[in-house]
């Protein structure tokens, strides 16, 4: 007897795009199973797992007794069964060097938990990258335009950690400002940042990520609990390049870098 899956995702693109390769993935390899594909703020039905898409779907469930697999959000709990909108801090530190040769301090500035256990795997690798890290941590959003300007002359490049209540449409004015005036390039966390003015930023496939999450969901329909599938990422890193910012900070880089990018700009 099969298992049923019930997926609720915002009407975004992103999701979207997620949303029906998880569709086609899930029907094609699940051939017993059922699915039902919900909008935000349908009605659940019973299931065997219930799958979120994005961060506004995750937060909207609320008493929700079945199995949860939570994919494209920025953090998941531990133990929980996730596919995080995050690439693991080797490969962010690997980008760095390899598109950014020349620049060997790392600057960052933090606040929750979250971004504070990002920084602190950060500090115990960067040494094997030949970088070094200098780091900031503050305790509220009003604090950050001071914190970065600390950083003045003391940095090659500006890191943008997984942290959303730094780093969000109300705080990107302060933090570009910072990096054309003092010509230090700013690694975003999203395409989105690359695209409004980071220099560099990871990127996303969205329909490997759709994939990913539907055999993550499979597992737990096959009876893997959900502590052993853990916090995962995507399988492949990807990023973009904001060439027109590169050039306004005087920084060239080569010409692989831009041929393997996902998203140039």
């Amino acid at each position: 007897m099969g298992g049923q899956a019930i997926v609720v995702a915002t009407d975004i693109e992103e999701n979207n795009q997620a949303a029906l390769t998880f569709e086609q993935t899930f029907l094609e390899e699940r051939k017993t199973d059922s699915l039902a594909m919900l909008e935000l703020g349908q009605q659940l039905p019973d299931a065997d797992v219930v799958v979120t898409l994005g961060s506004a779907s995750t937060n909207s469930l609320v008493d929700v007794e079945a199995p949860t697999v939570q994919c494209m959000t920025l953090h998941a709990p531990e133990g929980s069964a996730a596919l995080v909108l995050s690439y693991p801090i080797e490969d962010q530190l690997q980008l760095i060097r390899t598109v950014l040769p020349r620049s060997t301090r790392v600057g960052v500035v933090y606040s929750n938990e979250s971004s504070a256990k990002s920084v602190e795997r950060a500090r115990s690798l960067v040494e094997d990258y030949g970088l070094e890290l200098v780091e900031v941590r503050i305790s509220k959003p009003a604090e950050l335009s001071k914190a970065i300007r600390g950083l003045a002359n003391r940095i090659d490049v500006l890191w943008g950690v997984a942290d959303e209540t730094l780093y969000n449409a109300a705080t990107a004015e302060t933090v570009l400002l910072f990096s054309f005036r003092q010509r230090v390039p700013f690694i975003g966390q999203s395409q989105n940042w690359v695209f409004a003015g980071a220099a560099l930023g990871p990127a996303f496939d969205y329909q490997a990520i759709g994939r990913q999450c539907a055999r993550i969901v499979g597992e737990v329909l096959d009876g893997t609990p959900a502590q052993e599938i853990g916090v995962r990422t995507p399988i492949k890193m990807s990023y973009s390049v904001n060439l027109n910012t590169l050039s306004k900070l005087n920084i060239a880089i080569a010409d692989s870098v831009i041929e393997d990018a996902q998203h140039v700009y």
